[in-house]
Formats: structure tokens, sequence, C-alpha cells
């Protein structure tokens, strides 16, 4: 990071172009994931005039992010309470929701207080939104966790019963 900290966020999503930084109850280091946010407002090479990335959003600079939509964003998850997802912007000036993008229809992040685009098709078609505490966790049994379940029964299954052989 700019200030010469290493520093590794939890995640990182890349169809959303978003980290995420998983906190407990406390503070501790939440200047982190801040600066974080600020070294990724832009997309490197940016203030040299050759950008990585354009976005083609914003003419403020070379690469067309910044404030409004920066080229990462930053999130930190906290502790939900009764199976909800808590969750805010890493900037204090920021509000992060989860959006539902009616263009592509898929969820990602983004920042209430700035003009709508879609961090995975870039649109700015109608939106639904959603805040902190108002999703819900939800146990999903992935196929690929059924069947090492099955593996792992018949296995136990196996080793439980005798073996039956014929008297010879």
């Amino acid at each position: 990071m700019p200030s010469g900290t290493y520093y590794r966020c939890d995640m990182y999503l890349p169809r959303l172009s978003t980290f995420v930084e998983v906190k407990g109850p406390h503070n501790e280091r939440l200047w982190k994931p801040g600066e974080l946010a600020t070294a990724t407002m832009h997309a490197p090479g940016c203030e040299h005039g050759q950008p990585v990335e354009v976005s083609g959003l914003h003419d403020d600079c070379a690469c067309g992010f910044g404030p409004s939509f920066p080229w990462r964003f930053v999130v930190v998850a906290r502790p939900g309470e009764r199976g909800r997802i808590a969750f805010h912007a890493a900037l204090d000036e920021a509000k992060a929701v989860i959006a539902l993008c009616s263009v592509c229809m898929q969820y990602s992040f983004a920042d209430v207080n700035a003009p709508w685009h879609c961090r995975r098709c870039r649109s700015s078609g109608a939106v639904k939104v959603l805040r902190s505490g108002d999703v819900t966790f939800r146990q999903i049994d992935h196929e690929a966790g059924k069947h090492r379940a099955r593996r792992q029964a018949a296995k136990r299954g196996a080793r439980a019963q005798p073996s039956r052989r014929k008297a010879g």
C-alpha cells in the first residue's frame, strides 16, 4: 500500500471488482481497508496517463474511475445478528449497499451516495437495493457436498458390515 504496509484483504470478488475485509466487532486495524480503498480508487497507471483499465464512466481522469465509481470497491463485513449480513464501505464518505442490476440480473456492492453503475456490466439501469441487515444467510447444499457425503456414508457402511464369505 502507499504507506509501505503489507496488507492482504480477506477476499477479492473479481467479477465485482470488490475487496471484502471481514472484521469482528472491534475496530482494530480498520485503517487498512480504508487505505486500500483510497489506493484503489483509480486504475494503476492512471497517474501517468496510461491506466491498465478505462471505464469510460467519468472524464475526471485518464482511467475514468474515481470516488463515484472506484476501480476497486472495498467493503468491510461485520458479524451479523440473527443470521443477517452486516457490512459497510471502507471509506466514511461512501454508503455500501448490495444492488441487483436490472440489466445483467447480478448482485454487486455499490455506493448509494454515487450515481448507480453496475460493477459487472457497467449499465446504469434500474436497481433493487438491499441495505446492511436486509439479507439473511442461507445454507446452500452444493451438489459436490452431497456426493461427498454419500461416498463417506457408503464407506462407513462398508466398514460396519461383517464380510460374508461362503465356506468352501
